[in-house]
């Protein structure tokens, strides 16, 4: 028999100051991809420093059939703990767990923690809209795809969920209201150019690029929300180079203008990527509008070798 689910997306910061992207992703993907009569959610964000207890207390207050975790290294400790608790103030409730910090282990997790019901791996805008909808419907589970479960006493592990599909954008109403002049995230492209053996960001598919269009919008949109800083969540912000030049004078050419003078723009960058055409561009630009964050796996060949990551030391 079908019935309507409300699911809650909760993220869980290391920080007030930070804010969540994933859970709006997710919401967006609800969205998009289920039936509104059928399925509604909304989004609760919260800090590692809130005690366990007030966090319980909000996640219950919202009276939610499902309530979905994004687990990363700073929050996933807090988060099992709450999962334990809400199974144990409410039985019904069912547990979904996501993120970079369980996607890889799902089964070990599944086995050790009683209280969770499903693990999504992958990219998870359309999975968690079809799990919510087999859950409303009242279908089993073969049609999401990146899912994890347990099946009687037997443990089912899917696959990381990939796609080449451009993600529907998270910056809702409700988003903007939530933000509150938060740093804000900005996500322009979608997987990583690079396969290093000891990072989860190169497992899901080959990265792809938003449009130019949406990524200035929402550039736009971002810097008029009342955020002073503003990071782009690309892997490689100039694995594209002659993209991410367009981007850079974007900005500059709007700024002081539909751009507010305070905000700046935080990326990470590839060093030995950067042409001389965009050095020159950022040497140009005013004092704090952009913040560049270059990460060096090593300075020594065979390590760069062994974990499968090219970089011209020498530039």
């Amino acid at each position: 028999m079908k019935k309507p689910i409300r699911a809650v997306i909760c993220g869980i910061n290391s920080q007030y100051i930070h804010s969540s992207l994933a859970p709006w992703c997710l919401l967006a993907g609800i969205r998009e991809y289920a039936d509104p009569q059928m399925v509604s959610a909304s989004v609760l964000e919260g800090t590692i420093n809130e005690t366990d207890d007030v966090l319980l207390e909000r996640l219950l207050a919202a009276k939610a059939d499902v309530i979905g975790f994004c687990c990363y290294i700073w929050n996933v400790p807090t988060v099992l703990r709450l999962c334990v608790l809400l199974k144990q103030k409410n039985p019904d409730i069912r547990i979904v767990l996501g993120g970079p910090e369980v996607a890889y282990r799902t089964a070990d997790l599944l086995q050790a923690t009683p209280a969770v019901d499903y693990v999504l791996s992958g990219e998870g805008e359309l999975p968690f809209a079809q799990l919510l909808t087999a859950l409303a419907d009242n279908n089993d589970l073969g049609s999401v795809s990146g899912i994890s479960y347990r099946d009687g006493g037997k443990i089912v592990a899917g696959e990381p969920y990939v796609t080449d599909d451009v993600p529907p954008s998270p910056y809702c109403e409700e988003y903007f209201k939530a933000l509150q002049g938060r740093i804000a995230y900005l996500e322009t492209s979608r997987g990583c150019p690079f396969s290093c053996a000891f990072c989860l960001s190169g497992r899901c598919g080959n990265v792809r690029y938003f449009t130019l269009e949406r990524a200035q919008q929402d550039i736009l949109k971002l810097a008029q929300s009342g955020a002073k800083t503003i990071k782009f969540v690309d892997r490689t912000f100039n694995a594209n180079r002659a993209r991410a030049l367009e981007l850079i004078r974007f900005i500059l050419t709007h700024y002081g203008r539909e751009i507010p003078t305070d905000v700046c723009f935080h990326f990470e960058i590839a060093g030995d990527l950067l042409d001389e055409e965009t050095i020159t561009v950022l040497s140009e630009a005013p004092a704090g509008l952009f913040l560049t964050e270059i990460g060096v796996q090593s300075f020594h060949a065979p390590t760069l070798s062994a974990i499968a990551r090219k970089t011209d030391m020498e530039r």
